[in-house]
């Protein structure tokens, strides 16, 4: 088994015999940040951090999270969109996101955004 390079996790057994894998995601306010998943298995948590790893590279968020969809997507923007894209690509995606700002469910506070139904059901 090889070694791990930097930043990309590591996998270790506690004493209580539960598996861990933890990722580094960097500073945040001064503070390391660290995302940790448990499993029973070795297998279950490599399979886990793997999935961690690649939405890294992906630009997704590793960790879940309770920002409203606005803060993601300011988030998503600056950070995934602008540094790989043309100008007007990420402008085209900035005014989708400013429509998107002003849904319903971006300013009620709702965690969820789902679509509104009529209260009709389709059948």
């Amino acid at each position: 088994m090889g070694k791990r390079g930097n930043g990309e996790g590591g996998i270790y057994r506690r004493a209580d015999g539960v598996w861990c894998a933890s990722v580094d995601l960097g500073y945040a306010g001064g503070r390391r940040r660290r995302k940790v998943v448990y499993g029973k298995t070795r297998r279950q948590v490599a399979e886990k951090l793997a999935a961690m790893n690649q939405a890294r590279s992906a630009g997704r968020p590793v960790v879940e999270d309770s920002r409203r969809l606005g803060d993601y997507l300011e988030h998503w923007l600056r950070e995934v969109i602008e540094p790989d894209r043309k100008l007007a690509t990420a402008a085209s995606y900035r005014d989708m996101r400013g429509a998107t700002s002003r849904s319903s469910c971006h300013t009620s506070g709702s965690t969820s955004c789902r679509p509104r139904t009529s209260g009709r059901s389709s059948r």
